[in-house]
């Protein structure tokens, strides 16, 4: 389960250049052995939850500071057999 405390606080854009290869790497790996993995992030990553369904990871699971009702619209809208989990502080 990779957990990022700051991801949230960047850009969209510094996200798609500096972190989504890594994290796509990573889940593809776990992937590979025959695990699931999961994406948590602290803070309101609103702005990046489509990139980082786009990492693939087999679920998200996201804190409070989220707008649950975008996240579920774009998870639906995606089209995604996604797990979404949303952790109240």
């Amino acid at each position: 389960v990779p957990v990022d405390p700051v991801v949230s606080q960047i850009s969209p854009t510094h996200f798609k250049n500096f972190v989504f290869e890594p994290y796509a790497k990573i889940f593809r790996h776990i992937r590979n052995k025959g695990a699931f993995s999961s994406f948590f992030v602290c803070g309101n990553a609103t702005h990046i939850l489509e990139l980082m369904c786009q990492t693939k990871p087999d679920s998200l699971a996201v804190d409070e500071n989220v707008n649950i009702v975008a996240a579920h619209k774009l998870i639906d809208s995606l089209n995604t057999r996604k797990n979404f989990i949303f952790s109240p502080g």
